[in-house]
C-alpha cells in the first residue's frame, strides 16, 4: 500500500513540476507540488515550494498551515516562533480553522504556553468533536499536566461524539491499560472489536488483557480470530 502511495506521490511531483515550469507564477500549481513532496516524505522541497506559494499570494491558506505545521515539527524556537506568528495570523482570518488551532498548540507547547495551547486544543475540539489527532494532543497535553481525570473526560467525549470509531475506542483502552484499570480497557477493546471486527490492533489489545486477567480460553479464541484477520502490508 505504501507503495503505491510512494508511486502517486512520484507522479504527481512530476506533473506539477510540469506545470509549475509551464506556468511559474502559477501559486496553486506550487502548492500542489508542495502536497506531493509532502506526500512522498521530502519535507525540505515541500517547505521550499509553501514559501513559494506564499512569494506568490501571500494570503493562501493552505500553504500558510502546511508551512507553519512542518515548522512546527522542526527542532530550534525560533522556528517554533516563526511558524506561531504565522499561525497566528492565519487564525485572525481563519479564527475557526481547528488545524491551524491544533497546530498552533503544538508549537506554544514547544514554547512553553502550556496554557494557552491548552485553551487552543480545546477550542479545537469544540470545532471538530471528531478529529481524533485533536483529542488525543488534547489529552496527553492534559496528562502532563497530572490531569489524567481530563485526559479521559476528553477521550470520552470523543468517543461518545464519534461512536462508530473503533480506533477513538482503542485509544481510550490504552489510556485505561496505563492506568492499570484493566477491566475499563477490556470493556473499550471489546467495543471496538464490535466496532471493527478486524481489526488488529483492538484484537491484540483485547488478547492480552484477557491474558493478564487469566482468561486463557478468551485469550485463545481472540487469538484465532487475530489470524484469521486478513493481512495488511506495511
Amino acid at each position: 500500500a505504501r507503495m503505491l502511495e510512494k508511486k502517486e506521490a512520484a507522479r504527481a511531483i512530476l506533473e506539477f513540476r510540469n506545470a509549475v515550469q509551464a506556468t511559474p507564477r502559477n501559486a496553486q500549481a506550487h502548492y500542489q507540488l508542495g502536497l506531493a513532496y509532502l506526500a512522498a516524505g521530502d519535507g525540505p522541497r515541500a517547505v521550499s515550494s509553501f514559501r513559494r506559494t506564499l512569494d506568490l499570494n501571500a494570503r493562501h491558506s493552505g500553504a500558510q498551515l502546511k508551512l507553519a505545521q512542518l515548522l512546527a515539527g522542526v527542532d530550534d524556537p525560533a522556528v517554533w516562533k516563526d511558524a506561531q506568528q504565522r499561525l497566528e495570523s492565519l487564525i485572525s482570518d481563519n479564527p475557526n480553522d481547528p488545524n491551524a488551532l491544533h497546530a498552533l498548540a503544538l508549537t506554544e507547547m514547544h514554547l512553553g504556553g502550556a496554557e494557552k495551547a491548552m485553551r487552543n486544543l480545546e477550542r479545537a475540539m469544540s470545532l471538530a468533536p471528531r478529529d481524533l489527532v485533536v483529542a488525543v494532543t488534547l489529552a496527553q497535553a492534559r496528562m502532563q499536566g497530572n490531569d489524567f481525570k481530563g485526559a479521559e473526560e476528553v477521550l470520552k467525549k470523543y468517543c461518545a461524539n464519534a461512536p462508530q470509531s473503533a480506533d477513538g475506542a482503542i485509544v481510550l483502552a490504552q489510556f485505561y491499560q496505563l492506568r492499570n484499570e484493566d477491566g475499563l480497557a477490556e470493556e473499550q477493546f471489546q467495543k471496538a472489536v464490535q466496532t471493527d471486527p478486524k481489526s488488529v490492533p483492538a484484537l491484540n489489545g483485547l488478547a492480552a488483557i484477557q491474558l493478564k486477567r487469566g482468561r486463557k480460553q478468551d485469550a485463545e479464541a481472540t487469538f484465532k480470530r487475530l489470524s484469521d484477520a486478513p493481512y495488511t502490508p506495511v
